[in-house]
C-alpha cells in the first residue's frame, strides 16, 4: 500500500504520524494523538465506574490504554491490513477492553452472568444486540438499531414479575424486563437488573492487593514516580546487563515495555538509544521486533543464550537491592 493509500485508509488525525520522516516527528505526532485520546479514555472510565473502583484503578487503566495505543500508533504507517479508520472509536475500544479485563478479574460472577446474557441475546430469535456509539445495547429483535436507549433503568424485587425472577429461563426473564421498559437498554444495566433480582454478586474486599513479581522490579513501570527511580538505576547498570534487560523488557501482554519510558516522559527515544549505546537509527530498525529473544540479544552482545539470561538475572537482582 502506498503512502497515499495509507493516508486514505486511516483517520485524518493520523496524517502527521503517517507522513513523519524521522523518529522526532513520529514522537511529536504520537504525543499530540495521546492528547486527543486522554479525554476519550477518561469519559469511558467515568461511565464504567463501579463502587469497587479505586483511584489507582483509573490511573492504571489509563496507563494501560495509552501504552497499547502507543504500540499500535508506532505501527500505523506500516500495517496496511489494519488501518485505524476512526481514532476515537479505536481508542474507545481499547478503553472498554481494559475495563472488561479488570471486571473479569475482580468480578468473575458478574462477568459470567453478563456473558450468559450476551449469549442469549445473540442466539434467541426474540432479541438483538447492537452498538449505539460505543455502548452495547440490548432489545427485542424488532427494535434493532434504535437509538432511543433508556438509561438509569432499575427494578426492585417488589416490582419484579415472576418471569424476571426465574434464572432457569433466562430468555423469558430478559423479555419481561425489556417489555417492562418498552425501549432498548444498555447491556450493562440489563446485567445489573437481573444480577440484583437473582442475587448474583461478587464479594469485594476492602483492599484488592496488586500482584507483584519480586524477581522483576521493573513490573512497577506503570507507576510514574517509581519509573523515574528505576530509570536512574538502570543507567547505572553495566552496559551488557542493561542491554540484556531492556531489549527483553515486556509488559503484561508480553509486548515491548520500553514504550512506557517514552509514554510517561521519563526518557526520549534518543536517550534510550544512548543508554543502550546504539544509534537512534539502529534502535528504530529493531523497535517493531522488541522484545527480542535471548538468542538475538546474544548475537548483538556476542554472548551465548545462557550468558544473556545470567546478565539479565544479575541486572534484576541489583535493581531489586537498590530499589528496596
Amino acid at each position: 500500500m502506498t503512502n497515499t493509500q495509507q493516508l486514505a485508509a486511516n483517520d485524518p488525525l493520523l496524517r502527521e504520524l503517517i507522513e513523519a520522516s524521522c523518529e522526532a516527528e513520529r514522537s511529536s505526532a504520537i504525543e499530540r494523538l495521546l492528547g486527543e485520546a486522554k479525554p476519550v479514555i477518561a469519559s469511558i472510565l467515568i461511565r464504567s465506574r463501579s463502587t469497587a473502583f479505586r483511584r489507582e484503578d483509573f490511573d492504571d487503566l489509563t496507563a494501560t490504554v495509552l501504552m497499547r495505543l502507543v504500540r499500535r500508533l508506532r505501527l500505523a504507517a506500516s500495517v496496511a491490513e489494519s488501518p485505524i479508520t476512526s481514532f476515537k472509536d479505536f481508542t474507545a475500544s481499547l478503553a472498554y477492553n481494559a475495563v472488561y479485563e479488570l471486571f473479569r478479574v475482580r468480578f468473575p460472577l458478574r462477568t459470567r452472568h453478563k456473558n450468559r446474557l450476551r449469549y442469549v441475546l445473540s442466539h434467541d430469535d426474540r432479541f438483538a444486540a447492537w452498538l449505539v456509539g460505543n455502548e452495547s445495547v440490548a432489545g427485542l429483535r424488532s427494535w434493532r438499531d434504535r437509538t432511543d436507549v433508556m438509561t438509569g433503568a432499575s427494578i426492585t424485587m417488589r416490582d419484579a414479575e415472576p418471569r424476571m425472577l426465574d434464572e432457569a429461563r433466562i430468555g423469558d426473564a430478559i423479555e419481561a424486563v425489556l417489555t417492562r421498559f418498552g425501549r432498548p437498554l444498555l447491556l450493562s444495566e440489563l446485567t445489573d437488573i437481573l444480577a440484583e433480582l437473582w442475587g448474583i454478586t461478587d464479594a469485594v474486599p476492602d483492599e484488592v492487593p496488586e500482584a507483584r513479581d519480586p524477581e522483576t522490579p521493573y513490573t512497577c513501570l506503570a507507576a510514574r514516580e517509581q519509573l523515574d527511580t528505576l530509570w536512574r538505576e538502570v543507567k547505572e547498570l553495566p552496559l551488557q546487563q542493561r542491554t540484556a534487560l531492556l531489549l527483553n523488557l515486556r509488559d503484561a501482554d508480553g509486548m515491548n515495555a520500553l514504550a512506557l519510558f517514552i509514554l510517561l516522559d521519563v526518557a526520549t527515544f534518543d536517550e534510550l538509544a544512548s543508554v543502550l549505546e546504539m544509534t537512534s537509527e539502529y534502535l528504530q530498525s529493531i523497535w517493531s521486533s522488541l522484545p527480542l529473544d535471548d538468542l538475538t540479544i546474544g548475537a548483538i552482545l556476542g554472548k551465548a543464550r545462557q550468558q544473556v539470561i545470567n546478565l539479565r538475572k544479575s541486572a534484576r537482582m541489583r535493581l531489586a537491592r537498590r530499589m528496596r
